[in-house]
């Protein structure tokens, strides 16, 4: 049932139905903007998704990929062709890939180690995690170190930042820097002046102006 408040809701046929017991006066509804109109769209049919695929059985992965494997089948048929990108009957998920040839980064070269070694951190890469410092969580530091482990490149972008804190990563930063690789640090501009001594010239930074 719909209460008084603000919204920023899809219409959708059910809503509609409830929105008919309602004046002009008591609604105030806009079209989609056009120029949003595709990430409102998928975000829409993202949450009907994972819910229609959270009723499902745990157990049975390979139904939920056909039910995905169809809805990319649709897709295919009403523009591009992504048929390609049909996940796997096997339902697998890539994790890590070294080469025997890699010489830009040696971390990721094959080598001591085979890709089953590689370290990577506990909290998802692929979406974003709130770290609070709770016991029942991974520390911050350690999943930064284990990611810095097998990146090319690193972007820092802080309001702020304690000795204390980048002492934690230091020799992490250092091994990455030394092995060629990129890594920039943004900061407010109050931080300039102590810049220098935080960093101690082994990292390139920049300020935010």
């Amino acid at each position: 049932m719909l209460k008084p408040g603000i919204y920023e809701q899809l219409i959708n046929l059910a809503i509609q139905e409830e929105l008919s017991a309602f004046s002009e006066e008591e609604k105030n509804i806009v079209k989609i903007d056009e120029a949003e109109a595709s990430t409102v769209l998928a975000q829409y049919c993202s949450d009907i998704i994972r819910s229609n695929l959270e009723q499902l059985s745990d157990q049975d992965t390979t139904a939920k990929i056909q039910v995905i494997n169809k809805i990319i089948a649709l897709l295919s048929s009403e523009g591009e062709d992504i048929s390609q990108l049909s996940v796997g009957p096997e339902g697998k998920q890539l994790l890590a890939v070294l080469s025997a040839t890699h010489s830009e980064n040696p971390l990721l070269k094959l080598g001591m180690k085979s890709a089953k070694d590689l370290l990577r951190p506990e909290s998802p890469i692929s979406q974003s995690s709130l770290f609070t410092g709770s016991q029942n969580e991974p520390s911050l530091f350690s999943e930064l170190k284990k990611e810095i482990a097998s990146a090319d490149r690193i972007d820092f972008l802080v309001s702020f930042i304690k000795m204390s804190g980048l002492n934690l990563i230091r020799d992490t930063l250092r091994e990455f820097t030394e092995n060629g690789e990129s890594f920039e640090l943004s900061l407010l501009p109050i931080w300039e002046p102590v810049m220098p001594r935080l960093l101690n010239s082994f990292v390139t930074y920049q300020i935010q102006k």
